[in-house]
């Protein structure tokens, strides 16, 4: 792969909680200053302006309702695509179905709320749509301008995303890095924000190998690319430049979460080829906390 370096990209907005005083751009910083200790080339983008614009993108009652449905609709193809990875498979058609038509139920109540026939801007979905196309925009500035860099590595980060202490998650990056540059990874998860067990994922990961020289951080493979938020991921350019290409290519409509993006473009390339069994690992414990889920001080 051609390239060095790494791109990090930070995804917050003005207000933030957790950068309010400057906490997850102090983040980069850190990142940047191991690097380059290390001799590696380091380059970084802080995407914090909202672009959301109602001419570009107006929000439209239909649109509220086809992403709503498309959310579920999702959802209940992830679970079927974590089923057939598992060798001890704990999902059935028939369940996944009725849990299909509850999570369609909730998107809709939750989107259109008790009274579906008031203004579109007015409706509760209106205001999650457009929060979401801001976080999408944002993704999408940081994901270009990694392309325009020689970066080899591409990382990036959600505001809540807390590095844990020590030297190690520095050391860990560079390592992953290597492995980016030589071709035997894609994408990996570097916090585990949702356990294991309520992802699913139990049967898809693999046993954890720990790096050598390494103590306390595993690496862990997968029979197939999995997804644990988008609080910390570290990707590779080509698969940067396949997430682009899919999102430009199906546009923003309907507005699901970044994350969700992400797993379609997974499935819909896993399901074509692009993508097999050695482009996805996991850290564990992940080397990011996610903030949000896990407040500091909590067990």
């Amino acid at each position: 792969m051609d390239g060095s370096g790494l791109f990090v990209g930070l995804i917050t907005y003005g207000g933030s909680t957790f950068n309010r005083h400057g906490e997850a751009t102090h983040t980069i910083g850190r990142i940047e200053a191991a690097m380059a200790a290390q001799g590696l080339a380091c380059t970084s983008l802080i995407s914090d302006r909202d672009d959301y614009s109602a001419d570009v993108f107006p929000i439209t009652r239909s649109r509220l309702l086809s992403s709503a449905l498309f959310q579920a609709w999702l959802e209940f193809r992830w679970r079927r695509y974590l089923a057939r990875g598992r060798a001890d498979s704990l999902s059935s058609l028939p369940r996944d179905a009725a849990v299909l038509a509850v999570m369609s139920a909730r998107r809709l109540h939750s989107y259109l709320g008790f009274n579906p026939f008031r203004a579109a801007a007015r409706l509760p979905g209106a205001r999650q749509v457009i929060r979401l196309l801001n976080i999408d925009l944002s993704h999408l500035r940081v994901y270009r301008a990694a392309l325009q860099s020689d970066a080899v590595g591409v990382l990036v980060i959600e505001d809540d995303a807390r590095l844990i202490d020590g030297e190690a998650p520095f050391e860990v990056l560079q390592l992953l890095l290597s492995t980016l540059q030589a071709d035997k990874s894609e994408f990996v998860n570097l916090s585990e924000s949702i356990s294991q067990a309520e992802l699913g994922v139990s049967g898809i990961l693999g046993a954890p190998k720990f790096p050598e020289g390494f103590e306390g951080i595993a690496i862990i493979a997968c029979s197939r690319p999995v997804t644990n938020t988008v609080c910390a991921n570290l990707f590779s350019r080509r698969f940067v430049e396949m997430l682009v290409s899919d999102i430009e290519k199906r546009g923003l409509f309907p507005v699901i979460p970044i994350d969700w993006r992400l797993n379609r473009m997974i499935m819909e390339e896993w399901k074509s080829g692009g993508l097999n069994s050695t482009i996805c690992t996991w850290t564990t414990p992940g080397i990011f906390v996610q903030g949000s889920m896990h407040p500091a001080g909590s067990s």
